[in-house]
């Protein structure tokens, strides 16, 4: 039996509609929509010193007390740790571009949140 370019463009295409049709059913069956961030949060400051860096020193996902890489402030002073998890209070310790100390706060990062996985602190 020969097969035509036709029929098996029209195979594959029937093929992908099915694989389509079946995804948009699972993905819009699921019922309860994905929380963000639900068991710690990632952080972000702002406010720090321009050009400098900072270390966050607190409790992670998993309650374990551990200390961030350093993470470097823009010239406005603002920083963000992508995939470090934090909650419960954590502490900023903020260092200019020097190496200077230049000033702590804490801050109390929830446990989840559904609008984001982002907290200021």
């Amino acid at each position: 039996m020969k097969i035509t370019t036709r029929r098996s463009f029209r195979r594959v295409a029937a093929t992908i509609a099915v694989f389509l049709v079946a995804l948009t059913g699972v993905t819009l069956s699921s019922g309860a929509p994905a929380q963000a961030g639900s068991n710690g949060q990632q952080v972000y400051v702002d406010g720090g010193p321009g050009s400098g860096y900072a270390y966050i020193f607190g409790s992670n996902q998993d309650g374990t007390m551990v200390s961030s890489p350093s993470m470097r402030l823009n010239g406005s002073g603002y920083g963000q740790l992508d995939n470090w998890w934090w909650k419960g209070h954590v502490v900023i310790t903020f260092f200019d571009r020097d190496g200077s100390f230049a000033g702590q706060r804490g801050c109390q990062v929830p446990q989840s949140q559904w609008w984001s996985n982002w907290t200021r602190c």
